[in-house]
């Protein structure tokens, strides 16, 4: 399956999925690399193998209701990262696309219970955060998280990190594995509701890359929503568009040099 072929499944999914939002008042918005190519090109990029949406909380729950007896017939499955009970891969929700097999490697038959051998959309949720006490709050999902990596099947996280950063993440890992994969989901998801009664203006999230996590954001800017042409329809993108791509990419008008042109997914597990 090549890439061409992919982008028109996750076409069809994406058209999929906004019908079905619309349908029942649960907003979402195009994020990363997808929301990239809508504002640049109004399209997938080319090179890009999966899709990113993101989600206040509310609307996340919504569509959690719904989500599979409206996918049912479509070909498409939604997954929380809490039913992975075998091993870690991620705290990101997703809906796979489950009628074609998009790479067929044994690892994901025998250890992910072969969803991630299929294309998907990762929906990235957004709590609220109480701002004087994020420090703490966001340490305590580092520390969560690099319980979660001892049950995972490569420790390839440490990547960004300096040293110390990788030995401390090292020693959680270590530590984690001591710990029922289980109970770091319920502290992962208990953690991401931690303020979820409090009138807060500040919004973060809990479920992405873990170097992301330190992001926080204005609760106003994910519900200022508007409609950007993508190819022949209009998808949910937010108005502060600008400034949010400018902090992801920089001038993310400018088109990458070839060899940074590559698919994030297609051989690796990360």
């Amino acid at each position: 399956m090549d890439l061409i072929e992919i982008h028109k499944i996750f076409f069809e999914m994406l058209n999929e999925l906004n019908i079905i939002c619309k349908e029942n008042n649960i907003k979402f918005h195009l994020d990363g690399g997808t929301l990239l190519g809508a504002v640049r090109e109004q399209n997938f990029i080319a090179w890009d193998d999966d899709v990113d949406i993101s989600m206040l909380r509310e609307d996340y729950e919504k569509l959690k209701k719904i989500a599979n007896d409206k996918f049912k017939n479509k070909g498409m499955l939604f997954v929380e990262p809490y039913e992975n009970t075998k091993n870690f891969y991620d705290f990101t929700s997703r809906i796979f696309w489950i009628k074609e097999i998009y790479r067929d490697d044994k690892i994901y038959i025998e250890n992910y219970d072969g969803l991630y051998r299929y294309v998907w959309i990762d929906i990235f949720i957004y709590d609220n955060i109480d701002i004087r006490k994020k420090r703490f709050h966001f340490l305590k999902h580092k520390i969560i998280y690099g319980f979660a990596m001892g049950h995972r099947l490569f420790d390839n996280f440490f990547k960004e990190g300096n040293f110390f950063e990788n030995i401390f993440a090292i020693i959680l890992s270590r530590i984690g594995k001591f710990i029922p994969l289980k109970t770091i989901y319920k502290w992962h998801n208990d953690l991401c509701r931690e303020f979820k009664n409090i009138d807060t203006k500040y919004i973060y999230c809990g479920n992405g890359p873990i170097s992301m996590i330190d992001y926080v954001d204005l609760k106003e800017l994910k519900e200022d929503i508007i409609e950007s042409d993508f190819k022949n329809i209009k998808l949910p993108i937010i108005r502060e568009y600008d400034s949010y791509l400018k902090l992801l990419y920089g001038d993310y008008m400018k088109i990458p040099e070839n060899n940074q042109k590559k698919p994030k997914h297609k051989n690796n597990i990360f």
